[in-house]
């Protein structure tokens, strides 16, 4: 059996040993209070810089299109249309004769008409002479007169009559489809035709209210058409209403615009942008860089490496952007994403915004 003999330390041994253990253990407790005074790592956000650019600001609305001038063609007097004047879709002058109804009647009035004038004429010089040689009295002289009179009316009345046999074109336009052919039988205030003045067109639409103070005669309307995609086309505000409708508390507006080419039709749907004012050098922002709160609005700029919550106001807002009215400046660095990682004072490290797709 081997017999092991009792360890032994040197003093100065063991007290190295002591110091170094203490070192140890305030090397360990050190570590974590240093890293506790740097803080949370900084977060990685996006960010981009406040640019300037056109801002329009406008109202936007629908609408419809109407023709300039557009008539309803109809009779006034019954009767068989004996020609027609015109052919269906083609452009007339004015006073064109569209229909022209048989007239045989008309004019057997008319000739009526004129024989009884002509003979109550005759009959009134002859009751002045007799009444000059007092062979009458002056009532029989005056009843002459007055079928005379009469008789004048009756043949005016005739001939107005002969003259709406003729409807004509009220004004120049373009003629749709015919509702009557030549051998018809009309009667008073039946449709016969649509006639439309297309060279320009008007466009209906509604405000609210609330655009009162923005809006004035004279405003250029932007104006797309669902028939031609991709294509604005120029209007300009011509006409308001003179009162705000009491149920929907909006107002009636009409626009005007150029058809040289014929290529609008009325009835089409519209879509209005109506322009109030132009800014040429808005300071704009993206609009996921916004942050609400407490009916306020901010943004988060980037300074020295920290976020820095900054109130803003805001004006116009457009698609993907907002207008700033106040609060930043051209240029500066705001977080656009990341937003929900940072607070006010947050170590940030900041990268461009994400490639777009080609």
């Amino acid at each position: 059996m081997i017999a092991h003999a009792p360890l032994s330390f040197h003093p100065l041994a063991l007290v190295l040993m002591m110091l170094s253990t203490l070192a140890a253990c305030s090397k360990s407790d050190a570590e974590p209070r240093r890293d506790a005074r740097k803080g949370p790592p900084a977060a990685r956000v996006e960010v981009t810089q406040v640019r300037t650019g056109p801002l329009d600001r406008s109202w936007s609305a629908v609408g419809s299109l109407k023709a300039n001038e557009s008539v309803i063609v109809r009779p006034e007097i019954a009767g068989r249309i004996a020609r027609i004047g015109f052919e269906e879709g083609q452009q007339v002058a004015m006073d064109t004769p569209l229909f022209v109804l048989d007239d045989s009647v008309f004019v057997a009035q008319v000739a009526q008409a004129k024989a009884n004038l002509e003979l109550s004429t005759r009959n009134a010089r002859r009751a002045e002479e007799l009444f000059g040689r007092g062979l009458i009295s002056a009532s029989e002289r005056d009843a002459s007169r007055a079928s005379l009179d009469a008789n004048q009316a009756a043949l005016n009345l005739a001939r107005a009559q002969a003259a709406k046999t003729v409807i004509k074109a009220p004004f120049a336009g373009r003629a749709g489809l015919r509702g009557a052919a030549i051998g018809d039988y009309v009667n008073p205030g039946q449709d016969l035709v649509v006639l439309e003045d297309l060279d320009r067109m008007k466009l209906e639409f509604r405000l609210p209210e609330l655009a009162l103070p923005d809006i004035a005669v004279g405003q250029p309307v932007e104006v797309d058409l669902d028939a031609w995609p991709g294509q604005t086309f120029a209007a300009q505000l011509y006409a308001l209403d003179s009162r705000v409708a009491d149920d929907t508390r909006s107002i009636a507006a009409r626009a005007r615009l150029d058809n040289h080419d014929g290529r609008l039709r009325p009835g089409m749907f519209a879509r209005v942008t109506l322009v109030v004012s132009r800014n040429a050098n808005a300071m704009l922002i993206p609009e996921q860089a916004l942050l609400a709160r407490g009916g306020k609005s901010f943004v988060y700029t980037v300074e020295d490496g920290r976020a820095v919550e900054t109130e803003v106001q805001i004006g116009q807002r457009r698609t993907g952007e907002v207008e700033v009215v106040s609060g930043l400046q051209a240029g500066q660095t705001i977080v656009t994403s990341g937003l929900q990682r940072i607070g006010n004072g947050a170590a940030v490290q900041t990268t461009g915004p994400p490639a777009k797709p080609s």
